[in-house]
């Protein structure tokens, strides 16, 4: 790869609450999706389970990464 691809896109120093924001907001989108599907869809106790953990996870996820910013 030349090396003009691996140089930095800015000239100044990028804050890592900004970089995280649309971050925090895709976690939230898919948590969102995984609620509305635990909620809304009709599937089996251990994938309704399953589905829940999967947003418990991501909700954990978003508040750690918040913390961060």
């Amino acid at each position: 790869m030349p090396s003009q691809a691996l140089a930095p896109y800015h000239i100044g120093n990028q804050e890592a609450g900004v970089l995280l924001g649309p971050i925090l907001d895709e976690l939230a989108s898919l948590e969102a999706r995984l609620a509305h599907y635990h909620d809304r869809l009709r599937m089996a106790d251990a994938d309704r389970a399953t589905i829940a953990r999967a947003r418990d996870l991501l909700a954990g996820t978003r508040a750690e990464l918040a913390g961060l910013s």
